[in-house]
């Protein structure tokens, strides 16, 4: 029987080597945590949806794919006039009622 070259795994060996430097003895990094962004849940037309924090209701229209000048929005049971939009802030619970404006007619 021959013996195994020193990088060669021995006949019927199933682990592999470990990378230079690295043992049992041998420190491993600590996986960085992944920070997710903050959300919070609203009702949108009646169904609950989790949205990013901290968007006023422009930004929230857009990232729910809405185009701000073909809507309507109501806002915890008011009609938020368009001009207050990039002021409001969307938070926790809010409920909002998007109307989409379909033009057309004969």
């Amino acid at each position: 029987m021959s013996a195994a070259l020193p990088n060669e795994p021995v006949s019927g060996s199933t682990q592999p080597e470990p990378p230079e430097g690295v043992g049992p003895g041998t420190p491993q990094p600590v996986p960085t945590p992944q920070i997710q962004p903050r959300q919070v849940s609203v009702f949108l037309n009646g169904e609950a949806q989790r949205v990013p924090a901290d968007l006023n209701l422009e930004s929230l229209l857009r990232y729910l794919g809405h185009q701000p000048r073909l809507v309507v929005v109501e806002y915890n049971g008011a009609i938020l006039p368009r001009t207050l939009w990039a002021d409001q802030t969307v938070g926790e619970s809010d409920v909002l009622e998007v109307v989409t404006i379909v033009g057309g007619g004969s």
